[in-house]
């Protein structure tokens, strides 16, 4: 997990740099308003959207935008510090069989135009 710094400590250290966060999470939600979450024992702060459940191995879910109703899209191992994102995408068909039908299509299309 990643945390922000405060002004203080940033300066302490003499850092000349800053992250630059986009608007959403890796999950899709918003960081601009916060809730408390227990992580490990340690109380921690979470996006408002950060929801989650736990299944029956004891592995952490978190949901796409917060929303609990449809498949989780990462995991976090029960012992563990970190998500892993699920594939939740169906399988593409093969680049082989897309560039057979492509060639197909391009002779076929180009017979047309020159008996025309």
């Amino acid at each position: 997990m990643l945390a922000l710094i405060d002004d203080d400590l940033f300066d302490a250290m003499r850092l000349d740099v800053r992250g630059v966060f986009p608007r959403n999470t890796t999950f899709g939600f918003a960081v601009d308003k916060w809730k408390p979450w227990q992580f490990n024992g340690l109380d921690v702060l979470v996006g408002e959207d950060f929801n989650t459940t736990v299944d029956a191995n004891g592995d952490t879910l978190i949901y796409p935008e917060g929303d609990t109703t449809v498949a989780a899209s990462g995991r976090m191992p029960r012992g563990g510090y970190f998500f892993d994102c699920i594939v939740r995408q169906l399988r593409l068909p093969r680049i082989r069989s897309i560039r057979k039908t492509t060639l197909k299509s391009s002779v076929i299309f180009r017979k047309k135009i020159s008996t025309t």
